[in-house]
Formats: structure tokens, sequence, C-alpha cells
């Protein structure tokens, strides 16, 4: 089960965001109404958006219900019919609903699209939702939200203090936590993501519970084989990233987009990778596709001597 925390105290970054949602959602339960629905954006998934909104629904004292995926009108109906004044509704990567008239009813007329077609009267509730890519929400659904707060990359003390308070929660008594050295690996490897955070201190865990022999004094555990099973790189490069470099030097350092991710059998799963190599200064964009840095060359001629 997914671990939330337990208060505004415990969430980690986002300083200006979490404010604004306190404040809305404390308002909202001294004047006894709704809170205004909210639209959180952000470039990557993973980074703390389930979290504010279960804060929110704490904050009201109301219970959240959650949508990941894309559901039809009549599977939203039957979320909304269950939840009564006051809760909330998280709908995560909501871009991805391509339907989208009940929301703009739920939104503006507080009603949702009964049997036979008919609206009906909805509860008094409040809308989150988060979404990668807000250029692709209706304009008119996009209008209705109070509230657009942009989430920011965690920095990487930010992402230290988080992997610490993880750590905390999924390193058993008797087991010793990661230091601050191994913390600050972690952090850099999961590019301060913390989904991916999480994910690797639990396989560091798992490792660190059957071999006690990784231990480095002053560090902490060690991430070699940690990162191998996850597919990560010390500097935050996944395999993938790493293959597009490759496959980039081997089109003489420039090619298409189209063309490295026919190579790769990508055809629709780059974005990510993409803007990774983008943030680091490893490739870069221009008219004739993508070009290879000499920052990726260096990382590519790192990448030989360590083998």
């Amino acid at each position: 089960m997914e671990e939330y925390p337990d208060s505004w105290d415990d969430y980690v970054g986002q300083t200006d965001v979490v404010q604004l949602l306190r404040c809305a959602a404390e308002s909202a339960r001294r004047r006894n109404e709704p809170m205004d629905h909210v639209l959180i954006a952000c470039a990557d998934g993973g980074v703390g958006k389930t979290a504010l909104a279960h804060l929110v629904a704490k904050e009201i004292g109301s219970d959240l219900h959650v949508i990941t995926e894309p559901l039809e009108t009549s599977g939203i109906r039957k979320i909304v019919e269950e939840m009564q004044d006051f809760d909330v509704l998280f709908i995560d990567e909501v871009h991805r609903f391509k339907k989208v008239t009940w929301m703009h009813h739920l939104m503006q007329d507080r009603k949702i699209t009964g049997r036979g077609g008919r609206l009906v009267a909805a509860p008094r509730i409040t809308l989150i939702a988060a979404t990668t890519e807000p250029n692709k929400l209706d304009p008119t659904v996009l209008s209705r939200f109070q509230y657009t707060p942009m989430l920011k990359p965690l920095t990487v003390d930010e992402a230290i203090a988080l992997a610490d308070q993880m750590s905390a929660k999924i390193f058993s008594a008797g087991l010793a936590r990661p230091l601050s050295g191994c913390l600050r690996g972690v952090a850099i490897a999961a590019n301060c993501n913390p989904r991916i955070m999480k994910q690797l201190l639990r396989t560091v865990r798992d490792l660190a519970a059957t071999d006690h022999t990784d231990w480095v004094e002053g560090y902490g555990w060690r991430l070699d084989s940690a990162l191998r099973f996850r597919g990560l790189h010390y500097d935050g490069l996944t395999v993938l990233a790493l293959e597009y470099l490759r496959a980039l030097q081997g089109f003489g350092g420039q090619a298409g987009k189209d063309t490295i991710a026919g190579t790769l059998g990508e055809r629709d799963g780059l974005v990510g990778v993409e803007r990774l190599l983008l943030s680091k200064g490893l490739i870069e964009r221009d008219r004739a596709g993508r070009l290879l840095t000499r920052a990726g060359r260096q990382r590519l001629r790192e990448e030989d001597e360590a083998a």
C-alpha cells in the first residue's frame, strides 16, 4: 500500500504549492463549503501529486476517491454517486480522458450525466486533477479550475531530506539506515523523483537485509547492485537513455527523432528519455533533429572506460 505524508509539515518541497492548497483547504473547512477545484501540473509522474490530494482531503476532513485511468461516463457516475458532500475526487493524468463533457458539468453545475443521459444533481465535491500535459486539456474545462499550481522538480537537498524521511519507514528495526552519502546517491540516481527514490530505497533495503557486506563506513549502503537491478546509473540515466546516446553516436552524432526511435524500437516511448537527456545537456535539438553534445560524447567515453 502506498504511504503518504501524515501532515503538511511532512511534505518535502513544493513550498508555495503546499501553502496555497493548505490555505484553500482550511478556508473551505472553516466556511463549511467545498474547496474550489484544482489542476496540478508537473513535468513528470511520481512527484507527489496524489500525496497533495490526500493532505487536502485530510485538511477538509473528507474522503478521497482516486481515479488513475480513463473511465467511461458511466464509470465516473458510479464513483460520484458514492461520494458525499465535501469529498475530494482525484484524477491523475486527466489529459488522457477523451470525453470531458461530464467534467464540465460537474465543475460548473455540480451535476453528473445520469442513466438515460439526463443531468442529475451530484454531491458538492472538489475535483483535483493532475496532468503532465496541460496543453492537451479542453480550454472550457481548463478554465473551470480555480487553482492551477505547477509542481517543480525537487532540489538535490530536498530530495535527500525526503529520502531520509522515506528510509525511516522503509528500513526496519535492526537494519542500519542509509547514511548521507548513500541518500545523496539515491537522490541523484533517481533524478530527485520521489517515486523512483522510494523504489530504489526498497531495493537497497532488500539487498541490505540479505547481504551485510555492502556497508561502506561513512557512506552507508552501496548502490551498485540496486542501481543495476533498477536499470539506473549513478547520474540518473536509464538503460534506454544510454542506448539512445549510443544510437545517436552511431549516426555520427546527428539524427532525426523518428530515426532514433525506429532504431531503438520505441516509437512512442522516448518523450521522457529525451526530456531527461536534454535536461542534462547530453543532447540538443535543432531543425535537422537531435545532436549529441560534447557532454554526451564524454558520458559515453566514461561508460566505455568503466566497462
